[in-house]
């Protein structure tokens, strides 16, 4: 088994910190978190012996998350500049043409890559949950809990924080009374990590395809 954390740097000087674990001579799986999430979210997958044994495990925190740089500007958070995050950690681990597992927010990478590389850059998508897949979609496809949820999780008022973390670590989970209270304090951190400005720059993104809309019909 192999364990790596670096940071790597995008093409516009963005940090962005990622970790492989697992035989690089095996099939490489790319993990992306969620909005407000880290890639802590993947620490089982990670140490799963069945994983590492047959996949090369990489995975990365999108600029305005976690230990990534958390550029304020919306156009640091345009498609090309999350196409080409993808691309140097790819370049950074020596991936050629890995399956990507995109969870929530996490799923309109491939979308980002597919725009920029062409869908030959990627073996395949991985969908685990989440509204995302696109930026178009995840508007027709909110659902009406997060809906619920997103002003509080927008909102700037520091009195409002403790409350919109615990919140949103609750709704990623089935079961939130079963999780451990030092991985909900772990999820916790992660969103208070990131400012509601940077969190609303995320979310709110703009990508310049819609092609990926016949998936929802399969």
């Amino acid at each position: 088994m192999t364990t790596q954390g670096k940071f790597v740097a995008s093409n516009d000087g963005t940090k962005i910190w990622a970790d492989a674990s697992g035989n690089p001579s095996k099939p490489a799986v790319v993990f992306i978190h969620g909005l407000g999430c880290t890639s802590v979210a993947f620490d089982k997958q990670f140490t799963d012996k069945n994983l590492l044994d047959n996949l090369y495990l990489v995975r990365y925190e999108m600029r305005g998350h976690g230990r990534s740089d958390h550029p304020a500007t919306a156009e640091a958070h345009t498609s090309i500049r999350y196409a080409e995050d993808f691309k140097a950690v790819n370049d950074a681990f020596g991936l050629n043409k890995p399956i990507i597992l995109g969870w929530s927010l996490g799923s309109m990478i491939p979308v980002d890559v597919i725009e920029a590389y062409g869908a030959k850059t990627i073996s395949g998508v991985i969908l685990p949950g989440g509204p995302a897949i696109t930026r178009a979609l995840h508007d027709e496809y909110f659902h009406p809990e997060l809906l619920r949820l997103f002003p509080l999780l927008m909102d700037s008022s520091g009195d409002s924080i403790g409350n919109a973390a615990s919140a949103f670590v609750d709704s990623c989970v089935a079961d939130p009374a079963a999780m451990p209270f030092e991985t909900k304090l772990q999820w916790m951190g992660g969103f208070a990590m990131q400012s509601p400005t940077v969190r609303a720059l995320c979310a709110n993104r703009a990508q310049p395809s819609d092609r990926p809309r016949y998936a929802c019909r399969y």
